[in-house]
């Protein structure tokens, strides 16, 4: 009899290691599942499911629910390139761009859901100013640059009328009709350094060039292209 129950009890011990291990192991497959489900949703992102969840996740509630902004702080996301979405919100995450707000509602989006969403807002037609001009200053450092000073012009990554690719085929942000207080704010935080995401730094090396009144006009300036 008591041969019999030492025998129950180790019985019930392998067995219970057996169940442990077959549920580790049950578990490690759903969450290999769900990285490469994941992974094929990132390679083929869907802008319909990136409208539903950009409401979701409250992008609209600041950036509007196409993209095209009307606050004069928020920028427009409306015409960005996927990949220049996708790598903002990668370093909000990652915090090498620092934006308490924006910092807390990219933390919790995952990979899939980021392409989705990229691939909406990418998809959508920027409001424009419309091409009105502004100062000749402003708009010849936009068309021309200052070589003189180690200035670039803009459009040579950002391009004239959509989104551009810079040196080393990276995407640069289309500037058309973004929000002036927006981009007036990003230029001086290139200047002084609090942010430094730029592919070589290359905006802090342009803004730091820059006077503030040139930052003032010049923000004026691409607002109303």
């Amino acid at each position: 009899m008591r041969l019999t129950l030492r025998a129950h009890k180790l019985f019930v011990v392998v067995v219970g290691v057996l169940c442990a291990a077959l549920v580790a192991q049950a578990d490690e497959l759903k969450t290999q599942r769900t990285a490469s489900n994941q992974a094929a949703r990132s390679e083929n992102p869907d802008p319909e499911a990136g409208r539903i969840k950009s409401n979701t996740e409250r992008c609209q509630e600041c950036h509007d629910h196409d993209g095209n902004s009307t606050s004069p702080g928020v920028p427009k996301l409306a015409g960005l390139s996927y990949d220049y979405i996708v790598k903002q919100l990668g370093d909000f995450q990652s915090r090498s761009r620092r934006h308490d707000i924006m910092n807390a509602m990219a933390a919790g989006i995952g990979k899939a859901d980021l392409a989705d969403l990229a691939a909406f807002f990418s998809r959508q037609k920027r409001d424009t100013g419309g091409g009105a001009k502004g100062d000749a200053n402003s708009a010849n450092l936009f068309e021309h640059g200052d070589t003189a000073r180690g200035i670039a012009a803009c459009v040579s990554c950002h391009g004239n009328a959509d989104g551009g690719t810079g040196p080393g085929g990276l995407a640069y942000p289309l500037l058309n009709g973004q929000q002036r207080f927006y981009v007036r704010e990003q230029l001086l935080d290139w200047k002084v350094g609090s942010r430094t995401n730029s592919p070589g730094g290359i905006m802090n090396n342009i803004a730091q060039r820059l006077s503030d009144d040139e930052i003032e006009s010049l923000s004026e300036y691409i607002s109303k292209l």
